[in-house]
């Protein structure tokens, strides 16, 4: 599953992060390929765990793109920091599989759809 994941991340996310104009990358630590992709696109590249501290302060309101794997136990954790996110003015864009778009959506976030790589 991570092969295929970090392959498809490879093979569109470029492109997905250049049409929306996303200016930092928030990937899930288990995002294989997030670094590679925010070399290549001479982005800043922030890899997430389970939590991020916020302080948004007097800073510029930014695009983010948040990449996970189609998993609870790796959307779940990232939604209240995009909820921070976009609650602080921010354009958050997600890639993940469908089957999450209703949560993505109902914080605000922009839902990317990701080609459907889970187990049968």
């Amino acid at each position: 599953m991570f092969q295929q994941s970090t392959t498809i991340l490879l093979d569109e996310a470029p492109q997905a992060i250049l049409t929306v104009g996303v200016e930092v990358l928030l990937v899930d630590q288990t995002s294989f390929g997030g670094s590679t992709v925010a070399d290549f696109l001479n982005l800043p590249f922030i890899n997430v765990c389970c939590a991020l501290m916020l302080n948004t302060e007097g800073c510029n309101m930014a695009r983010f793109l948040i990449c996970t794997i189609s998993v609870t136990g790796h959307v779940s954790p990232a939604l209240p920091i995009a909820r921070k996110l976009v609650d602080h003015g921010h354009q958050v864009y997600w890639y993940t599989e469908s089957e999450f778009q209703a949560k993505v959506e109902s914080i605000g976030a922009h839902f990317i759809p990701a080609v459907d790589i889970s187990p049968e």
